[in-house]
């Protein structure tokens, strides 16, 4: 009976070991197996991490894109619209050129036909495609326009020009070859030809920090310039990150801020500052513009009218233009 209790027990301890031993193994797989899935969900984890990162990345690049987009988009509809009103006609109707005067050049019947009823779009035309034209008596009503100035330029001369519609709605005065007209962001080439004319004759330098010849006024530096300063070729390319993207313009009997009055936002726009790292993106600023009208009038010493036009305007002939304001003081 002894014995046979031993051999009972000793059976029950074997199989106990067996079974530890398979518990003991199985602990093992299962270890083995819980540190194989936390590998992978560590992988899986950084691979999402990655993904996350660069899907922010890419969506901070689309979001860079459209911003530049729309600017586009709008830069494109102002300039439309600006060149309609005023491009092809500033530069002859509002100068006087030096081998005649507009208003003695008579245009034929056949040249008025083709402007006033034959406008041809500009965007570009494929060859044996119909081409649409237009009237410029539809052009002014799309675009709610009274009048307009126009020259023709042939061969680099004033071939002829003549005014079409109102000048004042008021009066009903006429629109002549000699009626000026706001030059709006038009006039920001005009401000770049002079300043790169200071850039030839050694008074300013394209790619030298802007803070170093800035005298009356410094444009604040920030997390932005201290990694990269604006520079004169940034501003001029709309690349330098500044704000204050146009201006909405002053009544004519409203009191006219200072420049430096409108850098720093007392006028009717924000305070021009710089928002990101200059050189990294397109961005149209005509705050930046506004810096480089400072610059110039600091390190020529002049009234920003006086240095346009001496600089752009006389030698250009266009003794009818001019950048002062009001026109009453002209």
């Amino acid at each position: 009976m002894i014995a046979a209790q031993r051999q009972y027990v000793s059976s029950a301890v074997a199989t106990r070991r067996t079974w530890l031993e398979r518990s003991k193994n199985l602990a093992e797989r299962i270890s083995t197996s819980l540190d194989t899935r936390s590998t992978k969900t560590k992988s899986l984890a950084c691979e999402h991490s990655r993904n996350r990162a660069e899907l922010t990345s890419r969506s901070r690049q689309l979001q860079h894109f459209n911003k530049a987009a729309d600017a586009v988009a709008i830069l494109e509809d102002k300039m439309r619209r600006t060149c309609f009103l005023m491009c092809l006609i500033l530069s002859a109707c509002a100068s006087t050129p030096r081998q005649s005067d507009p208003q003695l050049v008579k245009p034929t019947e056949s040249d008025v036909v083709a402007l006033l009823e034959q406008l041809q779009p500009s965007s570009i035309v494929v060859d044996g495609d119909p081409i649409e034209t237009t009237t410029l008596a539809e052009l002014m009503r799309e675009h709610q326009v009274p009048g307009v100035s126009i020259a023709v330029i042939r061969n680099g001369k004033i071939d002829w020009a003549r005014g079409f519609g109102i000048a004042d709605v008021e009066t009903g005065r006429a629109v002549t070859p000699q009626t000026l007209f706001q030059a709006a962001s038009i006039s920001k080439p005009v401000t770049a030809t002079a300043a790169l004319s200071m850039v030839q004759d050694g008074l300013l330098d394209l790619d030298e920090d802007v803070n170093l010849k800035l005298k009356s006024w410094k444009l604040p530096t920030n997390e932005f310039t201290d990694q990269q300063p604006v520079t004169l070729r940034q501003l001029l390319s709309h690349t330098a990150g500044t704000t204050v993207s146009g201006f909405p313009g002053y009544a004519r009997d409203a009191d006219l801020p200072s420049t430096i009055d409108i850098l720093e936002g007392r006028g009717n726009t924000d305070p021009v500052r710089v928002d990101t790292l200059p050189g990294s993106n397109w961005r149209y600023s005509g705050g930046g513009y506004t810096i480089v009208g400072q610059l110039m009038v600091d390190v020529a010493g002049k009234p920003y009218p006086e240095i346009l036009r001496e600089r752009v305007l006389e030698p250009a002939g266009m003794t009818h233009s001019t950048y002062v304001q009001p026109l009453a003081s002209v």
